[in-house]
């Protein structure tokens, strides 16, 4: 039995590991290459400059959401009971 023809066990040190490794550096550095042009390219920085401070959290939106942390969460019955209520002192006055 001729042990030479057999398929390899891995891929290091075939030419399909390299051929990977280039695949791979290509779509990394088309990846960078189009990144780069939008960050720099002047058409895109009003897209960047609308788009911006939606993404971006501030100091209020963390307080808000530590605040309602703390709150003990309503359930559906609880919610109808103070909208009743909310009802019912609006139309004693």
């Amino acid at each position: 039995i001729d042990s030479s023809k057999w398929k390899p066990r891995q891929t290091r040190g075939t030419p399909s590991y390299r051929y990977r490794s280039y695949f791979a550096l290509g779509v990394l550095a088309v990846g960078l290459a189009t990144g780069l042009f939008a960050v720099l390219n002047p058409r895109f920085s009003k897209y960047y400059e609308i788009i911006e401070p939606k993404l971006r959290n501030t100091e209020e939106d963390y307080d808000q959401r530590a605040l309602l942390g703390f709150v003990a969460q309503k359930t559906e019955k609880q919610l109808k009971e103070v909208i009743e209520l909310q009802k019912k002192m609006l139309s004693d006055r």
